[in-house]
């Protein structure tokens, strides 16, 4: 899910660029219009969060299952930080009225926290090392 709103919001920047540019080109003959690309992406944030919502109940009994007690990791606590940021971008969306183009890029900017906070966690984290 988290991959397939970047794609979208990509591709409605370039699309969008290329209107604004009146330069119809191959990507204007290639993509999806603009509204059905901007709502693709925010279903697609919808979908990542309804994921994550359903996900991280899971994760918190599986760490209380395996530790007998909730442990203080940066990593665990980097998803609930990752679910807030997306949460965020679905609610801005619904109420706020963000389509289009400050949608993408509010999505494309998430997707860059999503992997500096992934990245700080695997380096700082003490619980379950990837080997």
């Amino acid at each position: 899910m988290v991959t397939a709103f970047l794609i979208f919001s990509i591709m409605y920047l370039v699309l969008y660029r290329s209107l604004k540019l009146k330069k119809f080109d191959l990507f204007f003959e290639r993509f999806l219009p603009l509204s059905v690309l901007g709502n693709m992406n925010y279903e697609a944030i919808v979908a990542g969060v309804v994921c994550l919502a359903l996900m991280i109940p899971l994760g918190v009994g599986m760490v209380y299952q395996h530790f007998g007690e909730w442990i203080w990791d940066i990593k665990y606590l980097s998803v609930f930080f990752i679910f807030i940021v997306y949460l965020t971008g679905a609610l801005i969306g619904r109420f706020a009225g963000w389509r289009g183009n400050r949608l993408a890029l509010y999505s494309i900017f998430s997707m860059a926290v999503l992997i500096m906070t992934l990245a700080v966690s695997m380096m700082v984290s003490s619980s379950h090392k990837w080997n």
